[in-house]
């Protein structure tokens, strides 16, 4: 049934669901190991059977974990404006002509994704948080470490996957500069040799020569002068004019 949704078959399509469980990023090991030694932490602390002295400080770690994910969706507003700022059109068919993976895609929907278990994890830690409100003893203990173990895992693969997210934007931030002065660099040459091609025309109107020897009279004008890049010039005008 969910499948039908766009966001989930950009899931799919992407393997982000594969994301909580990939040996290969740094998220899956560190949420585990941090999950472990709390779990561990809570049975040796003996929190379950002494829970009522806990529970008040559990009850306002939920609360203020569930508003700070709030929080983080607002960050996550800021990191897709920020992309949204330094993709233009052209840098995105340069992207994704360099790079046929669909990276720039991924790196996009990891966003959504990323949003999404926020949004599902605030509603679970309100929930925990009313229920912790009640009097009675509504779990038995090897409930309250399944609980334990899949909040704290969930909540820790967050804030890793959300640093994960944030390095992969600075890369993206990197390739886009490099992008810049590619483009600035190529942009000067052509300008350049758009002033010696003027120079050149005014000269042949002046002194006209045989028009089939265009380029090399041209080649000849830009060895004759005072430019720099020569031969970038001259390889430029070799490929406008074949």
């Amino acid at each position: 049934m969910f499948n039908n949704y766009p966001s989930f078959k950009r899931f799919k399509t992407y393997k982000k669901w594969n994301c909580f469980f990939d040996k290969n990023s740094i998220e899956f090991p560190i949420s585990i190991l941090i999950t472990f030694l709390i779990v561990i932490s809570f049975y040796l602390l003996n929190i379950y059977p002494n829970f009522q002295y806990f529970q008040e400080a559990i009850k306002t770690i939920c609360l203020y974990i569930a508003s700070s994910l709030i929080g983080l969706i607002g960050i996550l507003l800021a990191g897709m404006a920020f992309i949204a700022s330094i993709l233009t059109e052209d840098k995105r068919k340069i992207i994704n002509k360099v790079n046929r993976s669909g990276s720039l895609e991924s790196i996009l929907v990891s966003f959504e994704f990323l949003a999404f278990i926020i949004g599902i994890q605030v509603f679970a830690f309100f929930f925990l948080y009313l229920l912790l409100h009640s009097p009675k003893e509504v779990i038995v203990s090897w409930l309250f470490y399944i609980i334990v173990s899949i909040s704290t895992y969930f909540f820790t693969f967050t804030i890793f996957y959300t640093i994960s997210l944030v390095g992969n934007c600075v890369k993206l931030h990197s390739i886009v500069s490099d992008i810049d002065k590619i483009t600035s660099s190529e942009n000067n040459l052509i300008s350049k040799a758009n002033e010696v091609r003027i120079d050149f025309i005014f000269k042949l109107i002046l002194d006209p020569s045989d028009p089939h020897k265009f380029v090399e009279e041209l080649n000849k004008y830009v060895d004759n002068s005072q430019l720099n890049n020569k031969e970038a010039l001259k390889a430029y005008f070799k490929n406008y004019y074949k």
